[in-house]
């Protein structure tokens, strides 16, 4: 029986490329660089990866992983957005101007974007909010998926 085919389009940080192309090797998946061209110094790479659903799911959540946990600073003027590789994948910092606010995500794997993506609509209109109105944001957008504390 043939295997469902999936495909994935990575932008790449340089330094991730070879444990990619490694992983996707592992899975029998085809890699396809992507020629990139413009103006200003690319600093990304972007790669195709062409294969079985599962392995390119499996591609893309080590990729997540190893791109740790997320950060999301307030206190300036803009939210910044980061991943930190020092942060276990999973958790959700927030910095706000009184604190931070820490998010656990129950199960990561499928939903930590999902719930970076609703913090970010729901906290980043918050402006320079208090940490005790952004930890009840972020109740509300994590709901029971994940845990919220503050310090």
């Amino acid at each position: 029986m043939d295997q469902e085919q999936g495909e994935a389009e990575l932008v790449l940080d340089p330094t991730e490329v070879a444990d990619v192309q490694r992983w996707a090797a592992e899975e029998g998946l085809e890699v396809v660089s992507v020629e990139q061209q413009g103006f200003e110094p690319i600093t990304t790479v972007t790669l195709l990866i062409f294969g079985g659903i599962a392995g390119v799911a499996l591609v893309k959540h080590l990729l997540d992983q190893r791109r740790g946990g997320q950060v999301i600073d307030l206190r300036g003027g803009e939210p910044a957005f980061r991943r930190d590789p020092e942060l276990i994948y999973g958790l959700v910092v927030i910095l706000v101007a009184d604190g931070t606010v820490t998010v656990d995500v129950k199960e990561p794997k499928g939903i930590l974007g999902e719930i970076i993506e609703a913090l970010r609509s729901t906290i980043t209109d918050l402006g320079k909010a208090g940490i005790e109105t952004i930890a009840a944001a972020a109740r509300t957008a994590v709901g029971a998926r994940g845990s919220v504390t503050t310090s």
